[in-house]
């Protein structure tokens, strides 16, 4: 589910959280790839944040993890400089760095919000974002194969650098 503003969503899910008696534990994103045994919630056919919340408390759950990610001026600045460095033909380039300045228009915003829980060896997710943030995120994957390899992390003999993907997200 993509919605343009996720700020009064952000504030009810953090209200429902603590009258529901959830003690809640502001961490950092988690995402499918954190670990082998993550359950992604369907956001798009059911998606009301109060079901899944209903869920960890069927399943006794005391801790949720909420985490929301407010478009910073940084966000763009790095996507910019990212295109900047990429060999990208200069239409095409063009075409992007407008596109990227047209996000400007969403800085201070919550361009994505995500509720977490462990229970038994699994994870459990729900997480919105905005369509400009999916915006932000095609751009960012067009660019990719474009950039030098130190800005993916990628070695040329070895694969990713330091054995990890560097993740511009």
């Amino acid at each position: 589910m993509n919605m343009e503003n996720l700020d009064s969503l952000k504030l009810e899910i953090e209200q429902h959280i603590r009258d529901n008696g959830f003690a809640m534990f502001r961490g950092l994103e988690r995402s499918s790839m954190d670990r082998d045994l993550s359950i992604n919630w369907d956001t798009l056919r059911f998606p009301d944040f109060k079901e899944f919340l209903a869920v960890a408390a069927a399943a006794g759950v005391k801790i949720v993890v909420f985490h929301f990610v407010v478009l910073a001026p940084s966000h763009i600045q790095m996507l910019q400089s990212n295109l900047d460095e990429a060999s990208i033909e200069r239409d095409e380039k063009r075409n992007l760095s407008r596109a990227i300045q047209r996000l400007k228009m969403y800085e201070g915003f919550i361009s994505s919000v995500a509720i977490s829980f462990d229970h038994g060896i699994n994870t459990y997710l729900y997480s919105l974002s905005t369509a400009w943030q999916t915006e932000m995120d095609n751009i960012a994957e067009r660019i990719e194969p474009f950039l030098p390899d130190f800005l993916t992390g990628e070695d040329e003999n070895d694969g990713p650098v330091g054995g990890s993907f560097y993740s511009r997200n």
